[in-house]
């Protein structure tokens, strides 16, 4: 695997730890401990699980890219896991104006910020087959 490549994987992988921490302080960030009061416990269960679930898989996103980054690119199988991961970001991108709008700044940095999740996940292939 060439340096370019490793480099894009590398990115991708420290992208997605970023995201992980960034989940991790959602019940401080968005105060759940007083908002997820206001909705029932059904809801307040799926929201805190989804979360965890999300970090879950942000983890073993990270750890693919980090430490079988070789079989991602490497083998057919690799690289549909890394095109599934690039799609992920992809229709996060994609849901972030439908749920959340994009009228604000902070609405509009999401935006760019999941997009940019997307093609960091792609990259890796697209330099593979153009080697």
């Amino acid at each position: 695997m060439n340096t370019s490549i490793s480099i894009s994987l590398f990115f991708a992988g420290f992208f997605d730890i970023a995201l992980f921490v960034f989940h991790m302080f959602f019940w401080k960030l968005f105060r759940w401990e007083t908002q997820l009061k206001k909705v029932s416990t059904l809801n307040k269960g799926v929201m805190q699980v989804m979360n965890l679930a999300l970090m879950v898989m942000f983890l073993l996103f990270s750890y693919l890219l980090f430490f079988e980054a070789n079989n991602l690119i490497e083998t057919s199988f690799g690289r549909t896991i890394l095109i599934g991961i690039a799609f992920f970001w992809f229709m996060r991108t994609l849901f972030q104006p439908i749920f959340f709008g994009c009228k604000n700044l902070t609405a509009a940095a999401f935006i760019g910020i999941f997009a940019t999740g997307s093609l960091l996940h792609i990259l890796p292939i697209a330099l593979f087959l153009n080697q």
